[in-house]
């Protein structure tokens, strides 16, 4: 008979420090920041964009860029875009270009 093992002593180990969750990391699990694709303050709306709207609150510790800049990822590109036979991802992915405070 095998003596009864805790949960913890059998998940121990299985998950390496890259992949384990952790509170106090925040917004810090990406691979880089969104901002630095999808944040464009300079950008100048053209008569055919399609323009929307969100009411966003930050997780504490994150700039409001980024948390701008994350949901025109998640909205457009962030999330389905897998191919390189598209147009520049330049014309089509969504852009965070205005942030009211």
């Amino acid at each position: 008979m095998h003596a009864p093992t805790s949960s913890k002593a059998k998940w121990e180990g299985f998950m390496s420090p890259q992949t384990e969750t952790k509170v106090s990391v925040g917004f810090k699990a990406g691979v880089k920041e969104y901002k630095l694709t999808y944040y464009t303050p300079e950008y100048q709306t053209k008569d055919t964009d399609l323009l929307a709207a969100f009411r966003v609150t930050p997780q504490l510790g994150v700039p409001p860029e980024e948390a701008g800049a994350a949901v025109a990822a998640e909205s457009s590109t962030g999330t389905w875009i897998w191919t390189d036979e598209l147009t520049s991802l330049d014309c089509y992915k969504g852009q965070c270009y205005r942030i009211k405070r």
